[in-house]
């Protein structure tokens, strides 16, 4: 009888509200890695010195919960490679995201920017000296267009999104978001939607998506392969020039050409109910397959001199060139400024 190989590389799961996921893709992990164990991860409290006991940890729930940012943090340290990275989860936004993709090369709506209606009692007029008043409303809204989007510049989703088709609607609208910052974008006249699921920085899983319900479809030859191939290449691009190994991103298809229009969720639900069965397999599948590569590679050695984020500027000329993430990108249709019928949601 041959040797058993042992099991020394640790996956860890920081786990929340979700159920089927973890334990499919435990089952996954376990039965495809005889050298790799996974298992969720138990915590009382953390010690400076303490190290990690795992070479990756796939991070879940630490954005919603501080005491987990602290410890995926402090478990970088000992050389754990943590899915997403906690020094980056976060420190973005829909706003910064747009630009960012804009500069890569993406189709974006057209987006402004907004001051806050509001501010906390902590803030005085005297903090708020570099803003100009009144805030052209009007000129904003013109700059964008008609049909709009007021929406969060934080939150993920669609869930606080207003729609607005005039200045008015636009005004009302604004005056409701209190100390929430926003940002006016534009609601482009889309005939398709895909929500894209992006493992590894390379594996794209492009799936029909119902951004109103929040509903996957199961539609798998709805781009043709040639738009497919353009989807692919963008999200790929994005979420290797953010630095996530796993997220999601929205593309809204207008006149064939695939506007990114919701940034990149670091933490997409993958229950079975809301994938549905048949983009749950490949979720599970893909990031298995993902997790297991990681800690095959072992533990990172860190470089405790460098700084924690850059290389964002560099990372933009980099993959915005032929031959970045996902190779030379397929040819771009030249966007149409013409408005069109279509769903703008």
């Amino acid at each position: 009888m041959g040797a058993v190989l042992e099991k020394t590389m640790r996956i860890g799961l920081l786990v929340g509200m979700e159920d089927t996921f973890p334990r499919a893709l435990r089952e996954r992990v376990e039965g495809r890695a005889d050298d790799v164990t996974i298992e969720v991860i138990a915590l009382e409290g953390t010690g400076l010195d303490e190290l990690s006991d795992y070479d990756v940890i796939f991070d879940r729930i630490s954005h919603e919960v501080g005491y987990y940012r602290s410890f995926v943090r402090h478990a970088r340290l000992s050389g754990t490679r943590v899915v997403n990275d906690p020094f980056l989860v976060g420190s973005d936004d829909r706003f910064f995201d747009a630009a960012f993709a804009e500069r890569l090369g993406l189709s974006v709506p057209r987006t402004v920017l907004l001051p806050q209606k509001s501010y906390p009692d902590t803030i005085t007029p005297a903090s708020l000296r570099n803003l100009t008043w009144p805030v052209p409303f009007a000129r904003h809204l013109e700059a964008v267009g008609t049909p709009a989007l007021l929406r969060p510049v934080g939150s993920r989703g669609w869930r606080h999104a207003t729609r607005v088709t005039s200045l008015d609607e636009f005004m009302a609208a604004y005056d409701r978001t209190g100390t929430e910052t926003m940002m006016l974008q534009e609601a482009v006249p889309w005939s398709r939607y895909v929500r894209c699921i992006v493992v590894g920085g390379d594996r794209v899983i492009v799936a029909r998506y119902d951004p109103e319900y929040r509903q996957y479809l199961e539609d798998a030859d709805y781009l043709e392969p040639a738009l497919e191939e353009r989807v692919v290449h963008d999200a790929a691009t994005v979420a290797a020039a953010l630095g996530y190994g796993i997220c999601a991103i929205e593309f809204a298809i207008v006149e064939d050409d695939p506007y990114a229009v919701e940034f990149v969720n670091p933490v997409p639900d993958f229950e079975r109910s809301i994938l549905t069965p048949f983009w749950f397999e490949k979720v599970v599948e893909a990031t298995a397959e993902y997790l297991v590569g990681l800690a095959r590679l072992g533990r990172e050695t860190l470089d405790l001199q460098k700084p924690r984020g850059g290389g964002l500027i560099a990372s933009v000329t980099e993959l915005s060139s032929p031959g970045g993430a996902g190779g030379e990108a397929p040819a771009k249709k030249k966007a149409s400024t013409k408005k069109k019928a279509g769903n703008t949601r």
